[in-house]
């Protein structure tokens, strides 16, 4: 009778620690930043006598022994500034730039397989993905888009233009995707018909993106030069 009590005791014991961890896990999941708060932007409304916007997503700059960033780390928040800062001039000549801070997947998830480190990315793509609606509502006002990202943030661009842009009014302000050091592959094309790999330096509504030398990804479609100028804004 006491080895019973004693089973079922560590059996109720396991499923509290469970339950415990998945309500931790899906807490973590759920907490959206709130990007009506600047302090979520870490360049927000920058240059405001400009014609068109830049939303830039930062690459991967966390490299803590941790899948996703926490939006509470400061030091990661700094990498998160000094790695904008080597991207935005590139664009802030023509651009009024706004560039989010989010819980990024870190570097270590590179080292799983894609199925594996996909959660973490879907985390990282839902504050993106908040962060961009809520620009649309409150910061647009139908001026033209430019996105722009490297590395991962080149990934978030693509998964961008998949939900937001196969709205034809929305599409039409899209002067440019600069996704940098992620491939444009066929199949990315033939699954997303707003995926359209750059043929002319004058195109616009287009992707601009390098060649990734990582394994198991696919030969690009596009490998223009990124220009230091966006296509004509009018």
């Amino acid at each position: 009778m006491k080895r019973r009590k004693l089973t079922i005791a560590l059996i109720l014991a396991a499923i509290a620690v469970i339950g415990i961890a998945v309500a931790v896990d899906l807490r973590g999941r759920s907490t959206l930043p709130d990007y009506g708060k600047e302090e979520n932007w870490a360049y927000f409304a920058l240059g405001d006598d400009k014609k068109a916007d830049l939303f830039l997503i930062c690459p991967t700059v966390d490299m803590r022994d941790e899948y996703n960033m926490s939006m509470d780390d400061a030091q990661t928040k700094e990498a998160f500034l000094g790695a904008l800062n080597m991207e935005r001039g590139i664009y802030e000549e023509s651009t009024r730039l706004f560039a989010p801070y989010y819980r990024q997947a870190a570097m270590k998830i590179y080292s799983m397989d894609p199925a594996e480190r996909e959660p973490y990315l879907e985390i990282a793509y839902e504050d993106i993905s908040a962060a961009f609606s809520w620009y649309l509502q409150h910061e647009n006002n139908g001026r033209p888009i430019v996105l722009a990202g490297f590395s991962q943030g080149a990934d978030l661009c693509y998964r961008l233009l998949e939900e937001y842009f196969g709205d034809e009014k929305l599409y039409s302000r899209l002067v440019a995707v600069y996704a940098i050091g992620w491939p444009c592959t066929q199949e990315m094309v033939a699954g997303c018909p707003q995926i359209r790999p750059a043929a002319g330096e004058d195109d616009t509504g287009v992707v601009i993106a390098s060649t990734a030398k990582r394994r198991n990804l696919r030969r690009p479609l596009s490998r223009r030069p990124v220009r230091r100028r966006t296509p004509s804004i009018r």
